[in-house]
């Protein structure tokens, strides 16, 4: 059935990350029960047809539901952009090999989305009573701001998505 719908495409246009952004949260939202949530967004360049509120718009609403890593093509991609996608997403950003050797690199890319165990890891951080914690941040394997994604677990400890891991060591700094 995908090889049918994608014969029917046809390539044109710019770019609307934003909109594929949308779907993946639309296609998400249907599937509830759904425990590992990844995509691999693919791109050659920047997000052309929309403006970068509707862009921000569209990652905000995605962040929570799913991941995201992100993967470069050629030289014209946008890596600020696109970063700011993946950090949102607790994904990661790289390259694609050159055009000839995409196809081999797909089953990777797969096999590190399944390799994740956890689908929604939470680091947990106890504070007695009257203390405050001021900023959390993600400093290894990637830097990212964890602060503003606190939620409430108890009166006395919050907790900071993490997103999904895998067998690895993340570090922190608190």
């Amino acid at each position: 059935a995908a090889r049918e719908a994608a014969a029917g495409l046809t390539a044109g246009g710019g770019r609307s990350m934003g909109a594929w952004l949308r779907l993946a949260t639309r296609l998400f939202q249907a599937v509830p029960s759904a425990t590992q949530r990844h995509v691999v967004l693919l791109t050659d360049g920047r997000d052309e047809d929309e403006s970068p509120e509707d862009l921000a718009a569209a990652v905000h609403e995605a962040a929570g539901l799913f991941q995201c890593d992100c993967r470069g093509l050629g030289a014209d991609w946008d890596v600020a952009e696109v970063r700011s996608i993946s950090t949102t997403l607790f994904g990661s950003v790289d390259l694609v090999p050159p055009p000839g050797d995409l196809i081999g690199a797909l089953p990777g890319l797969g096999h590190e989305a399944v390799s994740r165990g956890a689908a929604d890891a939470r680091l947990h951080l106890w504070a007695p009573r009257h203390a405050e914690v001021l900023f959390v941040r993600e400093v290894s394997p990637q830097a990212q701001q964890l602060t503003g994604r606190r939620i409430d677990v108890s009166r006395l400890v919050d907790g900071f998505p993490t997103g999904a891991w895998a067998e690895q060591t993340r570090d922190f700094h608190v």
